[in-house]
């Protein structure tokens, strides 16, 4: 049962990590695409 448990919660922490790696990978993305722009202008 334990067991089970942890499992869970390791899961959910992995996917949550990665949803949140995934949001500042595009956070990261949009900032250098509106610097890329500033600077052409």
């Amino acid at each position: 049962m334990t067991h089970c448990v942890l499992c869970v919660f390791r899961a959910t922490i992995t996917s949550r990590v990665v949803f949140c790696k995934n949001i500042f990978q595009e956070l990261v993305n949009t900032m250098l695409t509106i610097v890329a722009k500033n600077r052409a202008e």
